[in-house]
């Protein structure tokens, strides 16, 4: 999803909404060094896995178009020449380094990932790809004063999603039960004749909960909440469509955990930080406890914990109930964020005028910027 924050007359700046909003969350605004709890590495890793899977929806969806449904599992060769594809294409864009390639760990995740769960997955989806685009305007009484003249006052929000609705929920298919299960267990009781689930998809492991967070607004967990009920207005108010009943994000790195995800994930079950953990005295937790009590060292060589797929499948998925409160709620907190956005971006374009200018580059009360 991109965010553009831009005043009338100027020239839009270009944001990632999941990336930018973030990191100027965790950082800027709570005045503190950038702290990165991922490698350079891991972090391509989830951007190969999330740009892997959208070229497979892709593929799947104009095969079928074309009357060549196969969902997968896909052939090695086939899934080889997908995977291929996304390094190409991730490097044209030069959103990978030139020569660079992910590792073989990388690699069979991520076949992993699109060979088990696609095989679920991809017959629920209606529409693939569809973009959505809308701008919100700010009135400027909500800024402070000294930034009226110079912060942007409006933000433009485009991003693709997919789509689910009655329909495929309703059609049989015996691949897709248990993830057909999972979602439908989590949607509102009564439901519209017809609907539509918009869905985000992140390469990334499941956040730290609600309850880990201690309340943080700025949180990734809190991010994607407030994410994706600003997708799911966007598409709400697009023409002759459905009407929007849940949000769905999926955490694409949880249907396949590498050793450092389960390692990490045994670490946040015995600290209680996360909201999705095995029954309490299940034969799961037990070998995941008994298997994090190994030194790393010999952890490599000890037979990893197998999680079971609907284990799995509850980890990635986390859908929200879209309602006019939650969304009214949502965009009033991403307004606030961008406000905070547009400061630090008129600060770093002219950091000339801002020290000129004392009345502007004072320190701003703490009531002024709390989340209401």
């Amino acid at each position: 999803m991109q965010l553009s924050i831009c005043r009338s007359g100027d020239a839009s700046v270009s944001f990632n909404l999941y990336d930018d909003l973030a990191a100027f969350a965790h950082c800027r605004l709570k005045k503190r060094s950038a702290v990165y709890s991922q490698t350079t590495q891991s972090r391509l890793s989830g951007i190969f896995l999330d740009f892997a899977w959208r070229e497979a929806i892709r593929h799947y969806s104009f095969e079928q178009q074309n009357g060549r449904s196969n969902p997968p599992p896909w052939s090695d060769a086939a899934t080889k020449t997908l995977l291929r594809r996304s390094i190409g294409r991730l490097m044209t864009g030069r959103i990978l380094p030139p020569h660079s390639r992910p590792a073989a760990i990388e690699f069979a995740e991520t076949k992993a990932v699109i060979n088990e769960f696609g095989a679920a997955f991809f017959p629920l989806i209606q529409q693939t790809g569809v973009s959505v685009k809308g701008a919100r305007l700010i009135p400027e009484y909500k800024f402070p004063s000294a930034w009226r003249s110079v912060a942007a006052n409006w933000y433009e929000i485009v991003a693709d999603t997919d789509i689910i609705t009655q329909k495929q929920l309703d059609n049989p298919n015996p691949e897709s039960e248990e993830l057909r299960s999972v979602i439908c267990a989590a949607l509102p009781r009564k439901l519209p004749r017809q609907f539509e689930i918009v869905i985000i998809y992140k390469g990334q492991r499941r956040p730290l909960s609600e309850n880990a967070a201690a309340g943080d607004l700025h949180s990734d967990w809190n991010i994607d909440q407030w994410c994706i009920h600003s997708l799911a207005h966007l598409r709400h108010h697009q023409a002759q469509t459905p009407p929007v009943i849940a949000g769905m994000v999926i955490y694409l790195n949880e249907l396949c955990p590498t050793f450092d995800a389960l390692a990490t994930f045994a670490d946040e079950m015995e600290q209680r930080s996360t909201d999705i953990v095995p029954p309490k005295s299940s034969l799961m937790e037990k070998g995941l406890r008994g298997w994090n009590k190994i030194p790393t060292v010999l952890r490599y060589r000890a037979n990893r914990p197998q999680l079971p797929f609907a284990f799995r499948l509850n980890r990635a998925i986390r859908l929200f109930k879209i309602t006019p409160q939650t969304i009214k709620k949502a965009l009033k907190t991403v307004d606030n964020i961008v406000i905070r956005l547009a400061i630090y971006r008129s600060r770093s374009m002219n950091p000339v005028a801002w020290a000129d200018n004392p009345d502007k580059t004072g320190v701003i009360p703490r009531q002024s910027w709390e989340w209401e």
